[in-house]
């Protein structure tokens, strides 16, 4: 909490984490890669390293941090289940 009074709460660090995302195969991890791009923004960078998706996310507090995650991994999952109905 000293960094808090002294610098104010815009100087606090940002929270940094990342997650591995495993799938079945290369081209289900390219595929739902694909589908959730366009969601991401700035909020989370995103790399596919063979059958698994390496992100990283970047966030301000605990509460934007896991309002993110919740948000990125509902859309996983869609994509998830539209690739296997296909």
């Amino acid at each position: 909490m000293d960094l808090l009074k002294k610098n104010g709460p815009r100087d606090l660090p940002r929270i940094n984490t990342r997650v591995i995302l495993e799938f079945q195969s290369v081209e289900m991890a390219e595929h739902v890669l694909r589908s959730i791009e366009v969601d991401n923004y700035s909020y989370i960078e995103c790399r596919r390293e063979s059958n698994r998706i390496i992100c990283q996310v970047n966030a301000e507090s605990i509460g934007s941090l896991l309002h993110t995650l919740d948000d990125f991994l509902s859309c996983v999952i869609t994509a998830e289940k539209v690739y296997q109905s296909i």
